[in-house]
C-alpha cells in the first residue's frame, strides 16, 4: 500500500509540503519503493532507520519536518487529493492550532467506504475538543505548538500511541476546528 499512500501525498492540491516517509526497518521493498518516488519529487524526503516502532518512527517524522503545520498519514492508508488544502485552510482562516478532517474505513475485500468507526467521531469532538482522542492522522498541528510543548508520541508503545499524543496536544491547543469534508481513507483489511 506505500506506493498509493505516497501517491495521495504526492498528488495533493496544496503544493507546498514536505513529504518524510520514515522506513522503520521495513522487511519488504518499502525503502526501496519510497526512494523510487523520492527520485522522482524532490518534496519526498525518505529516512531509513532500524526497526524501533511506531511511535519511534513518527518522533522521528517530528524532528525532521520543517513546516508550519504537521500531519501524519500511515503507510497502508490514503487521503483525498485536497485533504491537505482543505484542512491548511481552515487553520489559515481561524489560526486554529489543530484542524481535524473525517476518517473513512476502506475495505479492501468489498471497496466499500465507512464512516469512522461506525459513527461521527467529528460531532462529539465539535462538542468537546477532549473527545478527540484518536484518529490523530485526520488533522493538522501547528508545529510550533508541537515543538514548543514537546508532544511527542509515548516511545514503547505497540498499540494506542494516538491517544496518548492526541491528548497530549488537546491540553495545549486553544483552538480545534473540525470539518467534514476533508477525508483520510483508513485500510481495513478484515483478514489481517
Amino acid at each position: 500500500y506505500i506506493k498509493q499512500c505516497v501517491e495521495s501525498l504526492i498528488n495533493q492540491t496544496y503544493p507546498n509540503k514536505e513529504i518524510i516517509v520514515v522506513d522503520d526497518g521495513s522487511t519488504d521493498r518499502s525503502g526501496e519503493i519510497c526512494d523510487e518516488l523520492a527520485a522522482t519529487d524532490g518534496r519526498i524526503i525518505v529516512f531509513h532507520q532500524n526497526n524501533q516502532g511506531t511511535s519511534e518512527a513518527r518522533n522521528t517524522g517530528l524532528k525532521l519536518a520543517t513546516g508550519q503545520y504537521i500531519g501524519f498519514v500511515d503507510s497502508d492508508d490514503f487521503i483525498d487529493l485536497d485533504f491537505y488544502k482543505k484542512l491548511y485552510g481552515k487553520a489559515k482562516e481561524t489560526d486554529a492550532d489543530a484542524v481535524k478532517g473525517k476518517l473513512y474505513l476502506y475495505d479492501i475485500n468489498t471497496n466499500k467506504v465507512y464512516l469512522e468507526a461506525w459513527i461521527d467521531i467529528n460531532d462529539s469532538v465539535k462538542k468537546n475538543k477532549a473527545n478527540f482522542y484518536f484518529t490523530f492522522t485526520t488533522a493538522i498541528y501547528k508545529s510550533s505548538l508541537i515543538k514548543e510543548y514537546n508532544i511527542r508520541f509515548l516511545e514503547g508503545l505497540i498499540h494506542f500511541e494516538d491517544p496518548y499524543f492526541t491528548i497530549n496536544a488537546a491540553t495545549h491547543y486553544n483552538k480545534l476546528e473540525v470539518i467534514d469534508d476533508a477525508k483520510y481513507y483508513y485500510i481495513n483489511n478484515p483478514n489481517s
